[in-house]
């Protein structure tokens, strides 16, 4: 992929994977609002900053799907999960970089091959999102993964 972003990236994950990423060109604020809003996922205002703050609120859902994913071990079984997850089939995923202000697109193929280490560069807090905007997946700090589909059946979340 081309990238024609004109502030250099500091960022150390997409300085690995510059050459297989594009930056879009929409700041990352903006694009959690519409992805929210295309998905009816209402959006939280955090009043208190703290570990579990997040863009949309989950709870008010009739049913979400959520884990801990920083289990010791648990780095190769969650790959396989999203592997299996419907984010699977897309060619690509866009990860918003709060911290940059950007919004990435990646080929799923790498996001799955290293979830974690995206999970890591996001500072833990940010979206991931399909190519058709449809499946949403956000990333919060107290190390826990919403979405509005299924990732990690419950059977594997507490095993």
């Amino acid at each position: 992929m081309v990238n024609n972003w004109k502030t250099p990236i500091k960022n150390w994950k997409l300085v690995e994977v510059i050459d297989s990423i594009e930056i879009m060109e929409q700041t990352s604020d903006e694009f959690i609002s519409s992805v929210l809003k295309k998905n009816d996922l209402p959006p939280k205002y955090n009043e208190i900053m703290n570990r579990s703050e997040s863009f949309a609120d989950w709870s008010l859902l009739n049913g979400y799907y959520k884990f801990f994913y920083d289990y010791e071990g648990k780095e190769e079984i969650i790959k396989r999960q999203f592997s299996k997850s419907a984010f699977a089939k897309s060619q690509h995923l866009f990860i918003t970089y709060l911290q940059d202000d950007l919004v990435i697109q990646v080929p799923t193929r790498l996001f799955i091959e290293d979830w974690e280490g995206f999970a890591r560069s996001m500072i833990h807090n940010g979206i991931i999102v399909n190519e058709e905007l449809n499946l949403v997946a956000e990333v919060t700090r107290d190390y826990y993964l919403h979405s509005n589909f299924e990732i990690m059946p419950e059977s594997l979340v507490h095993d």
